[in-house]
């Protein structure tokens, strides 16, 4: 696809005039790299290798969890109390299907994440029927993959970039949580 290189050369002159605005306190954008990096502190940590995976997820996760869960949905929360019952195919899931190598090959890696993600439902339905707020949805896996691989995998507001797309004339849609189209 094409895009019109000079709107997309004046979208960033504007973002490198306006940084000190963006990263302030007050729009502090740098709040999701910085709960990326806890979840990867955490996680990598020498002294939380001989916790379970629901431990570790579940610390790792504290300070990230505001970037998946709201009042209505808590997938991350889902992932801690499925794999305190499932722990083993929750690793499963997340170690050999959803960060499983994938080339970099985009397609491969969607139907990853939507292997995992029928996985997840299928654990989900078997130990917590009733508890809808656990159910795993492709932002909160898309954030999963942020957290163990960030130098591949990234974080978006789907409206913001669907601006910026048409803004630099791109020409297809991305995609957002039920349309996925990396």
């Amino acid at each position: 696809n094409t895009m019109n290189l000079d709107n997309l050369k004046t979208l960033i002159e504007r973002y490198e005039e306006n940084l000190d605005l963006i990263y302030s306190e007050k729009h502090d954008e740098l709040f999701k790299w910085k709960a990326v990096q806890h979840f990867r502190d955490v996680w990598y940590a020498p002294e939380n290798e001989d916790l379970n995976f629901a431990q570790r997820f579940n610390k790792a996760k504290k300070e990230s969890s505001v970037l998946i869960d709201n009042s209505r949905v808590s997938p991350s929360n889902g992932v801690v109390k499925i794999a305190e019952v499932a722990e083993k195919e929750v690793e499963h899931l997340f170690f050999d299907v959803l960060l499983a190598a994938d080339g970099g090959d985009i397609v491969t890696r969607q139907n990853n994440m939507d292997a995992f993600l029928d996985g997840m439902e299928a654990l989900r339905v078997k130990h917590y029927p009733q508890c809808w707020k656990y159910k795993q949805d492709r932002h909160a896996v898309s954030c999963y993959l942020c957290f163990f691989a960030p130098d591949d995998n990234f974080i978006y507001h789907y409206t913001e970039v669907e601006k910026f797309a048409q803004h630099i004339e791109y020409g297809i849609d991305i995609g957002s949580g039920e349309s996925f189209n990396l």
